[in-house]
């Protein structure tokens, strides 16, 4: 069996930007919402402007089209909170009304900013991360400790595994609509890049219970471990971790998220073989500059990449460059402004680097 250990990460992937609460905004959604599509560019949008916001999507099943998106998890979720709608999104879990769900896209940004006036109770480090390549098992801790009391009540750990960068087909309602960054794509896009999709939540849907206890202690560790198996047809340096510390109370309208944190386990230093075909660890020779950039991004590398080209906040090829060297100057004049992701490959190795336009 081969096997690759990592030594322990907590001093490079928590929330730990000591002080800062971070969000996490859960979208539900499914690809024949004609109007999803449009909910993920403005809550990219959020996350650029907040910068350690963390999302993700719940997917649901139909009935008439198997679209392996789903999982138990999502599907509990989106029936205990009795979902009737989509595009829906809770910030945080907290309470909208009588619900956790809220479908007003324009309150998602009122939510987010109420929650990041929260104070950021715990502080929480995934550690220890480890990942089997023959048996593609996933093993990883979460730690937790409390910088100040939180709210009375039980309280639960999260671990959400993530798939970003999934591409199936959506429905979308704004091929005809003139300007936007949909416009022409289709009624369908077939190729749609889905972000940050939730492929499973471990242990339990709402959080596992019994870890830290109702009344923690600050300062006290609260560990808890973790496995994973990532499917086949998962691509390993797609996934993400998610960990959250949430409340749990019996009203599903007191389980708000006190904060979370989250890891790509490429950037985690991940170090996977070429026996697996969907696993590329992050290649780090690579430094660009300005960053924001207006108009030419300098980009050195340590070794030429065999692919190079810039993606959109939706995932989508808008430059491929050819004629690749280890010194380039490419011209990102013609890109309106916003976020983009400079990405390619060397070898084995994947990077997919955030590029702000002015």
């Amino acid at each position: 069996m081969q096997r690759v250990i990592l030594l322990s990460l907590s001093l490079m992937i928590s929330t730990s930007m000591i002080g800062q609460k971070r969000v996490v905004i859960e979208k539900f959604t499914n690809i024949f919402c004609g109007s999803c599509p449009n909910a993920s560019i403005e809550i990219e949008k959020l996350v650029e402007a907040y910068p350690g916001t963390i999302w993700m999507k719940h997917f649901k099943p139909v009935d008439f089209e198997e679209v392996p998106l789903e999982n138990e998890q999502s599907l509990q979720l989106w029936n205990d909170l009795g979902v009737f709608g989509v595009p829906g999104a809770m910030v945080d879990r907290t309470t909208v009304g009588a619900s956790p769900v809220s479908y007003n896209i324009a309150r998602w940004k009122t939510l987010l900013e109420e929650r990041l006036a929260e104070p950021e109770y715990a502080q929480i480090d995934i550690a220890d991360v480890s990942y089997d390549v023959d048996n593609r098992l996933l093993e990883f801790k979460i730690r937790v400790e409390f910088n100040e009391l939180p709210p009375e009540g039980a309280l639960r750990i999260s671990a959400v595994m993530l798939e970003d960068s999934v591409k199936k087909k959506q429905k979308s309602y704004y091929n005809d609509v003139a300007g936007h960054p949909l416009e022409g794509l289709g009624e369908y896009i077939w190729d749609y890049i889905h972000p940050n999709v939730v492929r499973g939540i471990l242990n339990e849907a709402w959080g596992t219970a019994g870890v830290i206890p109702e009344s923690p202690s600050v300062g006290v560790p609260y560990e808890e471990s973790f496995s994973y198996i990532i499917e086949d047809t998962h691509k390993v340096k797609n996934m993400k971790i998610v960990a959250m510390v949430s409340q749990h109370e019996a009203a599903i309208t007191s389980r708000q998220v006190l904060n979370a944190t989250e890891v790509k386990l490429i950037d985690s230093g991940l170090v996977l073989s070429s026996t697996d075909d969907n696993a590329l660890s992050a290649y780090s020779g690579l430094t660009l500059s300005p960053n924001p950039v207006v108009s030419r991004l300098d980009v050195s590398f340590e070794t030429i990449p065999e692919e190079l080209y810039m993606t959109d906040i939706q995932g989508r090829s808008v430059l491929h460059f050819g004629r690749l060297e280890k010194q380039l100057s490419l011209d990102l004049s013609e890109l309106a402004q916003g976020t983009y992701y400079l990405t390619g490959r060397v070898g084995e190795h994947f990077f997919n680097e955030k590029v702000i336009k002015k």
